[in-house]
C-alpha cells in the first residue's frame, strides 16, 4: 500500500498486518514459538515478516523447490532464524512435531481446484498446533478441514484479506473501518461468485 503525504510516497506491507490480526484475535502469540510456512512465494514474504517482527523463535519453510526458498530465506536471515526443508523429506516430517503454527501460503486448495493441498502428515503435527490457511475461497479448504478433523484450531484467509484492506483504508483515510462488516461483505460477495 502506497500513501501519498504531500508528495512524499511511503510504502506499507498491509498483507503483513492482515496476516497478524487473526492470530491476535485467536489469542496466539508467535513470540518464542516455532512456525512452519508452506510455500515461498509472494504471500510467504508477508507472513515471514509478520512472524519475525513478532519475535518468532524460528521459521521453517516447507517447500517443493528448496533452491527458490533458500534465496527467500537468505533475504530475511538478518532478522531471524529461517530454515528450508523439502516438504516430502523425513526432516520436515520430524519438524512438524515441534511446530506451534502451520501456515499454508500456497494456492493449493483454492477455488475451483478445491481438492488440492500441500502434503502434510497430520499424525506428525504437534497436537496443539494452530493451522492457518491464507486462502479465503473456499471458506474452509481441504487443508483446514483435515486439520480440524485432527483436532487443530484453524484460521482461514478471510481475516487476512479483510485486515489488509482495512489497514490500507486506514492509511489512506485516517478512518478505521468496521472490520466485521468488511468480513461479512466479503463472505457474501464470494458466495455469490460461487453461486451459493
Amino acid at each position: 500500500t502506497i500513501v501519498n503525504r504531500d508528495g512524499h510516497l511511503t510504502g506499507y506491507n498491509t498483507d503483513c498486518i492482515g496476516f497478524m490480526q487473526p492470530l491476535a484475535q485467536q489469542g496466539f502469540s508467535p513470540k518464542g514459538r516455532e512456525a512452519t510456512i508452506l510455500g515461498a512465494g509472494g504471500a510467504a514474504r508477508a507472513v515471514i515478516w509478520g512472524l519475525l517482527r513478532a519475535k518468532v523463535k524460528r521459521i521453517t519453510l516447507g517447500v517443493r523447490n528448496p533452491a527458490k526458498a533458500e534465496r527467500l530465506a537468505e533475504e530475511f536471515a538478518a532478522y531471524g532464524e529461517i530454515q528450508v526443508l523439502h516438504w516430502e523429506d523425513g526432516a520436515f516430517l520430524d519438524h512438524l512435531a515441534v511446530t506451534d503454527l502451520l501456515v499454508n501460503t500456497t494456492p493449493l486448495g483454492m477455488y475451483p481446484h478445491v481438492e488440492g493441498m500441500p502434503p502434510v502428515d497430520w499424525t506428525k503435527l504437534k497436537k496443539d498446533a494452530l493451522v492457518y490457511d491464507i486462502i479465503y475461497t473456499p471458506e474452509r479448504t481441504r487443508f483446514l478441514s483435515e486439520a480440524q478433523a485432527h483436532g487443530h484450531a484453524i484460521i482461514n484467509g478471510e481475516g487476512m484479506l479483510a485486515g489488509q484492506g482495512a489497514a490500507a483504508f486506514t492509511l489512506w483515510t485516517g478512518v478505521a473501518p468496521d472490520l466485521a462488516l468488511m468480513k461479512r461483505a466479503l463472505r457474501e460477495e464470494l458466495a455469490s461468485r460461487q453461486g451459493k
